[in-house]
């Protein structure tokens, strides 16, 4: 096998770039990495293509809203997987940050074009096998928002070959923790999009660097 690293916006895009990452222009960008630590999720669902991974809550280090905001990001994160797995895109855009799905023209045109992504990919030979969702980070907060990321790894086949790649979701709330959207990072590489879809982000988070995908080709 022959592995490198190379662009392939144009062969496939993230899967949740469809959905969640919402600049149409934009949406299989280059995904990144959460601070180039590994995760441990355990969590799966699964279909005879496509796993999904999800952790569960780990030890909280404060005490209070923290514990109750992580086990609700995770139990959102398990919607998601289900959605995913069950092409349930009407839930996918539940949890797709507003200003995002405005991006797209909103939710029907939304779910329209993440089933159409979803196909065109399927056609060009595009399986995903794995989608893992790590652990939430520190929290941040600015504005009245409460601003988490995850780490993400997406694994598929593609023709010839595999691909992985490691990327992020970003977790906004505006109600204190009592609920959660996201955004995923595929989407957030320009400026614009950034621009477009983001509100003012707190001086202490800063988004990870985008990587290319690890592809493998066969011999």
């Amino acid at each position: 096998m022959k592995r490198g690293r190379l662009s392939i916006a144009r062969t496939f895009p993230a899967l949740l770039a469809g959905w969640l990452s919402l600049s149409c222009a934009e949406r299989a960008g280059p995904p990144a990495q959460v601070d180039g630590e590994a995760t441990e999720p355990v969590v799966s669902r699964t279909t005879d293509e496509f796993e999904i991974v999800t952790p569960p809550p780990g030890e909280a280090t404060d005490a209070g809203k923290e514990v109750r905001w992580r086990a609700d990001i995770l139990k959102v994160a398990g919607e998601i997987a289900d959605a995913t797995v069950e092409g349930d895109f009407e839930t996918l855009l539940s949890h797709t940050y507003d200003s995002a799905v405005e991006v797209m023209g909103g939710f029907d045109k939304g779910v329209a074009l993440a089933r159409a992504t979803m196909k065109q990919m399927k056609d060009g030979g595009v399986v995903f096998r794995k989608f893992e969702i790590g652990e939430p980070g520190d929290f941040h907060a600015r504005d009245g928002r409460i601003f988490v990321l995850l780490p993400t790894r997406v694994e598929m086949t593609i023709p010839n070959g595999t691909a992985a790649s490691d990327s992020y979701l970003l977790g906004i709330s505006t109600d204190d923790g009592a609920s959660w959207k996201f955004v995923d990072g595929a989407g957030l590489k320009a400026p614009k999009a950034r621009k477009a879809i983001l509100p003012p982000l707190p001086p202490d988070l800063k988004l990870p660097e985008f990587q290319a995908p690890e592809i493998v080709i066969d011999e």
